[in-house]
């Protein structure tokens, strides 16, 4: 496993405005958390990018900023993150990573190994876009061919697969999604309905081709990625599809749900977990 070094700072920045800058080949990971009513922000950097750091930070923080770093002692964090990973349960659906046995009483059963990749089911946004393909389920068993947009794992893409046993269009814009994404589609049994794929939407939805629209988009990513690519997600949805978006907060809900309603794009469910959000829309056209 490569050597990590953490770095800590106080600042209460919204961390979606700075991950396209930091997320790329010099930064691993960047979270936020609270003590004593004190924002902090933690962000991990691979130790070979180790004198790039206080530029890196002067040119996002400010001149002068302050912050304290020091080495993670090399693990396989994967391997232990896992560990503390218990089943998910949601209605007729499971999903387990190999630590735990094929859940023989649910209709679904789902095999999921953490990894780099976001998506083991765990997070309130993967939770609240299952619950959504569910509700879509029940009344529409008539979707041939789904696109997941920030498809990570492929957890999404799997489930849309085992739900409506149809092509499914996983994208990502990191290539070791696209490479966890494939191996679970071959470990569920789906890779015959799943193509996984490498594409940076922003800078180019027009790679997403398809020799039709697609009737459910998936789209579980950042509000301002979500924001930036609204009208692309528009153009490719079937008249009659759903879009499901997630990845924000109840703060954020309201100026997405309007950009969308001005695209003729409707609210037609919302699901709430811990205050994150997930939106089922239709078109009005």
């Amino acid at each position: 496993m490569p050597n990590l070094i953490e770095v800590q700072l106080k600042s209460d920045i919204d961390i979606n405005d700075i991950e396209d800058t930091l997320l790329d080949d010099k930064v691993i990971s960047i979270s936020t958390f609270q003590s004593e009513d004190i924002s902090y922000v933690n962000i991990l950097f691979l130790e070979s990018k180790k004198h790039l750091i206080k530029n890196i930070l002067k040119n996002i923080f400010g001149e002068g900023v302050s912050y304290t770093q020091k080495n993670l002692e090399p693990k396989n964090w994967v391997a232990e993150n896992q560990k503390s990973l218990t089943p998910v349960s949601l209605n007729s659906l499971s999903i387990h990573n190999s630590n735990y046995p094929k859940n023989k009483y649910k209709k679904i059963d789902i095999l999921i190994n953490e990894s780099i990749a976001f998506g083991t089911g765990h997070h309130e946004t993967t939770i609240g876009c299952i619950r959504a393909m569910l509700y879509i389920s029940k009344y529409n068993n008539n979707v041939q061919q789904i696109l997941d947009i920030g498809s990570g794992t492929g957890l999404l893409a799997i489930v849309g697969a085992k739900l409506w046993k149809t092509k499914v269009l996983a994208v990502d814009n990191d290539n070791n999604a696209v490479i966890a994404a494939n191996t679970n589609a071959k470990n569920n049994n789906v890779s015959t309905y799943i193509t996984s794929r490498y594409n940076d939407v922003v800078k180019s939805p027009e790679k997403i081709t398809t020799n039709s629209k697609f009737d459910l988009i998936v789209v579980n990513i950042y509000s301002n990625t979500i924001n930036k690519i609204r009208n692309d997600i528009s153009n490719m949805l079937d008249k009659k599809g759903f879009v499901i978006l997630s990845g924000f907060d109840v703060n954020q809900k309201r100026p997405i749900e309007a950009n969308f309603r001005n695209l003729g794009l409707i609210t037609v469910k919302r699901f709430i977990v811990n205050n994150w959000v997930t939106l089922v829309l239709k078109s009005t056209i």
